[in-house]
């Protein structure tokens, strides 16, 4: 089965309640002062047709599959632990962080064939941009320059959308202690991988909090733990993912089955490709919106410092 996309910017027009399209330079550089510094969580996709669907959700809708998406990425997560868990645990505790399914998650997220419930956005309106740049072609060969195959897109969350905190603080508020187990010894195993409470993963219960069929996490882990004296959760905070720090990155956890998340998308701007070319020459590179620097090669960044020293030293 073939994913849903968008036929026309007609279409779109009729279901975003604030939508607009840009196609000339002057319209861009008005919306974009008007934009660059909104409070909103912006996503980039380079074909204005698509629509907003996890990496979980492709998988199943195209394959045809039985399965729901959570039970997809649940499947992988644990495939990933029983065949390279102990290397995981390792890298984990090495940096500092927690190796849960969450963790897991994002990691698989960057990687070919990586699925999971979570959509990329950023708190950046430029790195959106280079996003919608990246790999858009504009095409003449039999299409109308005005058709939506000639239209990129950026795509609004509100920053009011639920938080991880939102989420655990309704789960640690729902929790009872089991009848065979004191506080006292329950408060001994308080800490919990992010996504695992009472030894299952917790995605597998957030279909049950219909309130919470998606929120947001930003760009830290969260580990969960319990205040001794009055059980509330508590929260330590470390970074996870060197690409999304450089691309100021958060996810959004979606959980549904076919529907794509444009309902809980406040705006979308369709975006000529024909101004591609300027976006990426006045807009991104001048401020090194570029892939070097959003998709840090660490090599890369070493080796050029170690040259840069020899030269500037004169050193061999």
């Amino acid at each position: 089965m073939k994913l849903s996309t968008y036929i026309s910017t007609e279409e779109k027009q009729s279901i975003f309640s604030t939508y607009q399209y840009i196609d000339s330079v002057g319209k861009f550089d008005q919306w974009y002062q008007s934009h660059c510094r909104l409070p909103y969580y912006f996503r980039g996709i380079k074909e204005a047709c698509y629509k907003n669907y996890t990496s979980a959700q492709r998988v199943c809708i195209t394959h045809d599959l039985d399965c729901l998406p959570s039970t997809l990425v649940h499947l992988q997560v644990q495939k990933l632990r029983k065949e390279h868990g102990q290397l995981f645990e390792k890298y984990c505790k090495a940096i500092g962080l927690d190796c849960s399914d969450f963790f897991l998650m994002s990691y698989a997220q960057h990687y070919k064939n990586g699925i999971s419930p979570l959509l990329d956005v950023t708190t950046d309106l430029d790195t959106a941009l280079f996003f919608m740049c990246n790999g858009a072609q504009f095409s003449t060969n039999g299409v109308d320059t005005n058709s939506i195959e000639n239209y990129a897109s950026i795509y609004f969350v509100n920053k009011e959308i639920p938080t991880f905190d939102d989420v655990l603080k309704n789960l640690v508020s729902k929790v009872e202690f089991p009848q065979n187990i004191s506080k006292e010894d329950f408060i001994k195993c308080a800490e919990y991988h992010t996504l695992r409470v009472f030894g299952t993963s917790l995605f597998n219960l957030f279909a049950a909090l219909s309130k919470y069929s998606y929120f947001l996490v930003d760009n830290k882990q969260y580990l969960c733990a319990f205040n001794k004296d009055e059980f509330n959760y508590q929260k330590t905070l470390t970074i996870g993912n060197f690409n999304m720090t450089a691309q100021n990155g958060c996810f959004i956890y979606y959980d549904n089955d076919k529907e794509p998340f444009e309902e809980k998308v406040v705006e979308c701007v369709d975006i000529h490709k024909k101004l591609i070319p300027y976006i990426t020459q006045d807009i991104l590179i001048p401020k090194n919106k570029t892939e070097e620097y959003l998709f840090p090669d660490i090599d890369k960044i070493v080796n050029d410092s170690y040259e840069k020293m020899l030269a500037d030293n004169k050193i061999l």
